[in-house]
């Protein structure tokens, strides 16, 4: 039931002479209130009338009705008055919307009929009106993609809360409208929910929306910013700026319904349909899911790595309180080593997520020298084979990405993990290499001075594409195998953790970086790493020259 329904509807009568008009009108509208008043000046206020009825009196036709219309331009006006005081055709012409004749047989009767009738259609005006009115505000305001489309899937109303041009969609199909393999599908069930009769409801779709900067919650933001919703009203689109919040390709998923909309005979004329985006909660579902995942390696940690150390030491305590022997507690403390190892790897794994903090433009080779301290072990050397320049990126974090890479070399790069070939090059001799003669070497040296070489180990920029790789020439890592060295647990040594690569994968991707492992290219054998800032174009300052 609207407003209006329940409103007290009311005729005044204008005049000098109101009583017959009064009179017929009072016995004759049930719930309809009659008011009297000898000119306009002392009536009641004419925007709560649903008519006014000029009776007969000394104040002409056109004086009454300019006075009305001044306060309200669209109540209607019937003129009760003998032909002799004033014709139709005069009564019309002053603006009067209707007239009935005072001195004509039944004439109260009649009055009685054109009110009634002139009253129901201001009453049906004003519901036209307020419906009007609320369809308007609920395109216009409410923060949802709302629509409704004729029976070929046309436009015949957008809302405003997407697009400052709700106009552009009318008359136009969604494959009219958007470019793109998504928009057919869209079509295709406007065409299903119209002919079959059947509605969809929150079918979760990718955005074909043209315009992703409205179609979000920022977009929302700046829609309303000039409303009085408070913050706790609008949504928090943080986490829709994590690049690793979308996927498959799209720019936003979206919840769509969709339902007939029928005429007055019945018949479907077409659809109604309302689309909300779910992007931030997408976001938060593969987030969830990440965390679950990251829950899971967890687990295997606890539950398999750190047994295995956590029994070797509990056994050797009771070896060496069943002998005596000092020696079982050097291997309870290797054991605890171990244990201490694996539980910092797994921690740093936990925190290791998509987010980095503050981002400057740090001096690469800075960086490679400070991770390179933390992890050089003897016989290890470092080539930066070039001016590295700056990187766009959180220094704590490029540095801890550095050493799990340097530290995977170091433990995977000694002469005796390598191939015994004829070939390959024996511990402590110097591989023949074009380096360049501006590349830096750091190393450690023998007792004569004279470098060792387990492992070397080159950082430079890549030739083809902005970014740098970091490559040694270790035993390299098996064709095949390149894909699954970043997932959690996987490693070829027996003592090692698996968690180092992915801390590095996830360094990177936090950075927008893409990263990938190939086999060395200035060593006979090893590995190369290379990071590319394509993924993020500001990542990255101009490459020196």
């Amino acid at each position: 039931m609207s407003i209006l329904e329940t409103a007290n509807r009311s005729v005044l009568v204008v005049g000098e002479s109101t009583e017959p008009a009064v009179s017929a009108l009072t016995d004759a509208l049930d719930g309809i209130e009659v008011e009297e008043a000898a000119d306009v000046t002392t009536a009641c206020s004419i925007e709560t009338v649903d008519c006014v009825v000029v009776a007969p009196g000394e104040t002409p036709v056109s004086t009454v009705v300019e006075a009305v219309r001044e306060v309200d331009t669209d109540v209607p006006i019937v003129v009760f008055r003998p032909t002799t005081a004033v014709t139709p055709g005069a009564a019309l012409d002053a603006g009067a919307t209707d007239v009935v004749p005072a001195d004509v047989a039944d004439a109260t009767r009649l009055l009685v009929a054109r009110v009634e009738a002139a009253v129901e259609n201001r009453r049906r005006e004003r519901e036209h009106v307020e419906t009007t009115n609320l369809l308007d505000a609920l395109f216009e305001r409410i923060p949802l993609h709302l629509y409704v489309k004729d029976t070929e899937g046309r436009h015949l109303r957008v809302s405003s809360a997407y697009t400052d041009d709700p106009e552009q969609f009318v008359g136009k199909t969604d494959v009219e409208l958007y470019d793109n393999a998504n928009s057919g599908n869209a079509h295709a069930d406007d065409m299903r929910v119209i002919t079959e009769n059947e509605p969809i409801l929150h079918k979760r779709e990718p955005l074909i929306h043209d315009d992703e900067g409205r179609f979000d919650a920022t977009g929302l933001r700046d829609h309303y910013s000039d409303d009085p919703f408070g913050d706790e009203t609008l949504l928090d689109s943080d986490l829709l700026d994590d690049a690793d919040t979308l996927e498959d390709g799209h720019e936003g998923w979206v919840l769509t319904s969709k339902v007939p909309w029928y005429d007055a005979d019945g018949t479907v004329a077409g659809l109604i349909g309302v689309t909300v985006d779910v992007s931030q909660q997408e976001a938060y579902r593969r987030l969830l899911e990440r965390q679950n995942e990251r829950l899971s390696e967890f687990a295997s940690v606890v539950t398999h790595d750190l047994r295995n150390p956590l029994n070797t030491a509990q056994g050797y305590l009771e070896l060496a309180r069943e002998t005596g022997d000092d020696e079982y507690f050097d291997r309870v403390a290797d054991a605890h080593k171990r244990m201490e190892e694996l539980i910092a790897d797994v921690l740093t794994l936990a925190r290791t997520g998509t987010d980095v903090a503050d981002c400057t433009d740090v001096d690469l080779a800075s960086v490679v020298a400070d991770a390179w301290e933390i992890c050089c072990e003897p016989g290890a050397t470092l080539d930066v084979a070039s001016p590295l320049g700056t990187a766009r990126a959180d220094e704590s974090r490029l540095r801890e990405l550095l050493e799990n890479l340097f530290r995977n070399s170091v433990e995977h790069g000694s002469t005796s993990s390598r191939p015994q070939a004829e070939d390959s090059v024996e511990r402590g001799s110097t591989r023949t290499r074009a380096w360049p003669d501006d590349s830096t070497k750091h190393g450690t040296a023998t007792a004569d001075n004279e470098p060792e070489t387990d492992v070397r180990i080159t950082v430079g920029l890549l030739d083809d594409d902005a970014g740098f790789y970091v490559e040694d020439d270790g035993p390299g890592i098996p064709e095949g195998e390149h894909s699954r060295v970043f997932e959690p647990g996987v490693t070829s040594r027996k003592e090692g953790t698996g968690f180092g690569l992915p801390i590095v994968r996830r360094i990177a991707e936090a950075h927008g970086w893409a990263v990938d492992v190939t086999d060395a290219e200035h060593a006979e054998t090893g590995a190369r790493f290379e990071f590319r800032y394509d993924a993020a174009p500001d990542t990255v300052t101009p490459r020196p020259e």
